[in-house]
């Protein structure tokens, strides 16, 4: 078992499994320059490691509610809010090419940055009370850490808009009614179903086809037919050629589970 704590950020990587939990629990996560850099490091790490899934979550009662309002406070020049930005945008393209599926677990509130990181996951398990909150409205601001690309690709782009317009929370049960939640549990307890949900997963997802479906989807909504027919078959023919295909035809045909190893 390897843990490395670099506060505000832990890093757990346990069974093939690994754990990024926001750790200022305190200011309900909110992020600052040492939590965003925090999370670019973990994920190197995470990518370096042999883990097969990565679970995010928050200590505490809150997900992470954002950017911090008093770091942005004291930043007249905007200097360490431009490095935040850049460090969260670092991590959010760097989580999509991660060869493994992404669990994020959510409790309380997911607001502004903290709502794009939840989004940015491939499942999302959340406490009967979480909800995201979309809108930096009230502070006169538009969205950032990729809520108008996640929302607007999920719900369409007007009805995205008036989520935001109009600051609406986005509950569980609405988040399940649009596809957004995967599973809804107790309050106090996604973590431990997203853990669980990681260790079923891990082992049989392919790494380099998940990398390209997420390429897929995310291209499906604007790509006409013929562009997506020529993505599929790009995916197709780079993967054809890798031992995992061969693997998974193999473990198929011969009624066993894949040991699929990235290659």
């Amino acid at each position: 078992m390897t843990t490395t704590e670099a506060a505000p950020v832990a890093l757990t990587i346990a069974g093939g499994i690994a754990e990024i939990l926001l750790n200022r629990p305190d200011r309900r996560n909110a992020m600052n320059l040492a939590m965003q850099e925090g999370l670019v490091e973990a994920l190197q790490q995470v990518r370096d490691s042999d883990a097969r899934a990565l679970v995010i979550g928050g200590a505490g009662r809150h997900f992470c509610v954002g950017a911090d309002l008093d770091v942005v406070d004291q930043d007249p020049g905007g200097d360490t809010t431009a490095r935040m930005l850049a460090a969260c945008e670092a991590f959010l393209r760097a989580l999509r090419t991660l060869p493994m599926p992404v669990i994020m677990a959510l409790e309380g509130a997911a607001a502004g940055g903290g709502a794009g990181l939840a989004l940015a996951g491939d499942l999302r398990v959340l406490g009967r009370s979480a909800a995201l909150y979309g809108s930096t409205f009230p502070l006169g601001m538009t969205p950032d850490a990729g809520v108008s690309w996640y929302l607007g690709r999920a719900l369409g782009p007007a009805r995205a808009a008036n989520l935001m317009i109009r600051n609406t929370p986005m509950t569980a049960e609405f988040l399940t009614s649009v596809g957004l939640a995967d599973v809804v549990v107790d309050d106090g307890a996604a973590l431990a179903e997203a853990r669980r949900l990681a260790a079923e997963l891990g082992p049989r997802t392919p790494p380099l086809a998940i990398v390209g479906l997420r390429e897929l989807m995310a291209a499906a909504p604007t790509n006409s037919l013929d562009a997506q027919l020529e993505r599929e078959a790009h995916w197709v023919g780079t993967l054809n050629r890798t031992e995992d295909f061969a693997e998974g035809v193999s473990a198929f045909l011969q009624r066993r589970t894949p040991e699929f190893r990235g290659r």
